[in-house]
Formats: structure tokens, C-alpha cells, sequence
């Protein structure tokens, strides 16, 4: 129906702008339609809803680094807008996936500022984590830390918010393989619930094995 009536009034930006906004809503992104309407409504007017809509195009094509800059282009664009902790995720992920953790954990904060319920911006934390985990051996339980820390988040997330329990319990039950053995955890002068300080992101999480 929005193919016919844009294809009739190609021009009509207001048109243009309605359609977007209920391809959106609707989460019809992989409508060809979707970016050529996207990208007209971004060049006649840079909107956040078009920014962040060029940006999933970005996003489902892999090219990350752009999808990225029209994400953050969003979120400059909405002026504290209902759509904001939106932008955010979408920005953060993407972050996430470019290893980009502190910009990813940034996000996540920003979202949890104006709604300390949401279970995705703790969610993009653990990912984010786990995206570094490997960069964070520090010699001892190996990076091993890294990945106590990002179930911790992915523990918090489905106590706050029962709609992400499901891939919360998911990321919790996968991980648990790089946990240490509590032979490791014995040989290496530690035990099993013990506070153990994560040097590269500066907090503490609690010891756990695998068996």
C-alpha cells in the first residue's frame, strides 16, 4: 500500500516522512522501500527517525562503522525525543560489535539514566564485555574475570526485566564454559566465592567455576 501511494507521489516528502515513521513502527526493514524512503526524507530534511533508519540499512549490510555514525546522528538529531534509549541500544550494539567497549557501555549508561528498569541497556553491557574479554587476561584466572562481570550484568538485566530473562538465562548458561575449574581456582590461591577485582573494567565480581 505505502509502495503505491509513494510511487504515485515519489516527491511528497511529508508522504515520505508518514511512511517512514509506520515502516518503522512496524518493523519493516527489510522492505527495499524502507532505505529508498529513508534516504530521501535524510537528504530533504536530516531527521533522527531517517538517520537511525539508514542506520539499520547499514546495520543488517554489516558495514558497521557507518551504520554507527548515523546511530550517534540520531541521537544528536532527537533532542531528548521518546525514540532516544532506542537510538542508544542500536548505537551501543553496534559499538559492541566494532569492540568498541567503552563506547558501548556509554550508551548503555545513558539509557539506564532516564530508565534504570530497561534490560537491554544491561544486557549490551555483558555483551560489551564479553567482547573484550580476551584483551582482559590478567595473568592469573586468565579472562575468566571478564566473563563473571558480564553475567553478573546479564543476571541484573532479567532481575529488572522479565522480557529478557529468556536470552539473559541463554548468555548465562553459554558462558559458564570459560569459567575456571575449581582445581584452576584452588592451584591459583583463590576460592570459589570470593571478590575478585577485574582490573580492566575496575570492578569486582564474585569467583565461580565451572564445575
Amino acid at each position: 500500500i505505502l509502495g503505491e501511494r509513494i510511487s504515485a507521489s515519489p516527491n511528497d516528502i511529508e508522504l515520505n516522512k508518514k511512511s517512514l515513521a509506520v515502516m518503522n513502527k512496524r518493523d519493516c526493514t527489510d522492505d527495499p522501500l524502507y532505505l529508498e524512503v529513508a534516504e530521501r526524507v535524510y537528504k530533504d530534511e536530516p531527521t533522527a527517525p531517517a538517520a537511525y533508519s539508514i542506520g539499520i540499512q547499514k546495520l543488517k549490510a554489516k558495514q558497521y562503522s557507518d551504520a554507527l555514525t548515523y546511530f550517534e546522528e540520531a541521537i544528536k538529531l532527537c533532542d531528548n525525543c521518546i525514540d532516544v534509549n532506542q537510538y542508544h541500544l542500536r548505537a551501543g550494539q553496534t559499538a559492541s560489535l566494532l569492540g568498541q567497549t567503552s563506547k558501548a557501555r556509554r550508551h548503555a549508561n545513558d539509557i539506564l539514566k532516564t530508565d534504570p528498569n530497561n534490560g537491554e541497556a544491561y544486557m549490551l553491557i555483558g555483551d560489551a564485555i564479553v567482547s573484550s574479554a580476551k584483551s582482559c587476561d590478567d595473568g592469573k584466572l586468565g579472562s575468566a574475570s571478564a566473563y563473571w562481570l558480564a553475567t553478573d550484568y546479564y543476571r541484573q538485566a532479567k532481575t529488572v526485566d522479565n522480557d529478557v530473562a529468556s536470552k539473559a538465562n541463554q548468555k548465562i548458561s553459554g558462558y559458564k564454559k570459560y569459567f575456571p575449574t575449581q582445581k584452576d581456582i584452588f592451584f591459583n590461591g583463590y576460592e570459589v566465592g570470593q571478590n575478585y577485582t577485574v582490573e580492566c573494567f575496575g570492578e569486582t565480581t564474585t569467583i565461580r567455576s565451572s564445575d
